[in-house]
């Protein structure tokens, strides 16, 4: 017998672990959104305040390659971290929305890291490969969710 949270003993091969639901995309689109400028002003912000010429972010060559690059790494820091010590980037918060683990528990930092590592491969093609894995799996996952065993739910406010 196992006692549930209401008070009610149960025959605990009665109990099934309810996995949580996926948030809804066009949440999670408006969140990412939001964080992709966050990562944006991250990155060219201080780069126009050191004297890089507008132009030259904008234009193909050396110096946007290089923004291309920092904002790579800008944005794995700011997903990972935010998301292993919270749950939330600022953009999930925004929206009422969190990452956790497949089975609802907090995520945890090997989660994370895989979750975002594979970011260069969901968000090629503008995305497509992610827009393209959520619909086929159907469970609301992208690569990086799929194989980081992790989830984005809806979730109130901190």
């Amino acid at each position: 017998m196992v006692t549930t949270a209401a008070g009610v003993s149960v025959p605990a091969p009665l109990i099934r672990h309810v996995s949580p639901a996926p948030a809804p995309l066009p949440r999670r689109t408006v969140a990412f959104l939001f964080d992709q400028a966050v990562v944006t002003a991250l990155v060219v912000g201080p780069a126009l305040a050191a004297g890089v010429m507008p132009a030259a972010v904008v234009s193909p060559g050396r110096t946007r390659a290089l923004l291309f690059v920092a904002a790579m790494g800008v944005a794995f820091g700011y997903h990972f971290l935010l998301e292993w010590r919270t749950g939330r980037t600022l953009g999930k918060r925004l929206l009422g929305l969190r990452v956790v683990a497949a089975d609802g528990s907090p995520l945890g930092a090997w989660g994370s890291f895989v979750r975002n590592a594979l970011r260069l491969v969901d968000g090629l093609g503008y995305w497509t490969v992610a827009v393209a894995v959520i619909g086929y799996r159907g469970d609301g996952k992208r690569l990086g969710d799929a194989l980081g065993r992790t989830l984005v739910v809806a979730a109130p406010p901190d």
